[in-house]
């Protein structure tokens, strides 16, 4: 806001008839954090060898650690 509160020609004075906004782009520091899939592993008691598990789910970069979110951000 303009420091003067007085109109340079007649002294009168100022109101506000408006404003104007501009918009700059900021980036927050990236917080990295750990995803961790959980995938039980289920035994039969009476039957020996028997273990079953859901399949791990597919990343991006087989074997990889980065999320989709994490490449589409680089």
């Amino acid at each position: 806001m303009p420091t003067a509160t007085c109109c340079p020609s007649c002294k009168g004075d100022l109101v506000e008839i408006g404003s104007d906004e501009s918009q700059r782009l900021d980036v927050v520091p990236v917080q990295y954090r750990v995803i961790v899939t959980r995938r039980p592993k289920l035994a039969c008691r009476a039957c020996h060898g028997v273990v079953l598990q859901h399949a791990a789910p597919e990343r991006l970069i087989k074997g990889g650690l980065p999320t989709e979110r994490l490449v589409s951000r680089m």
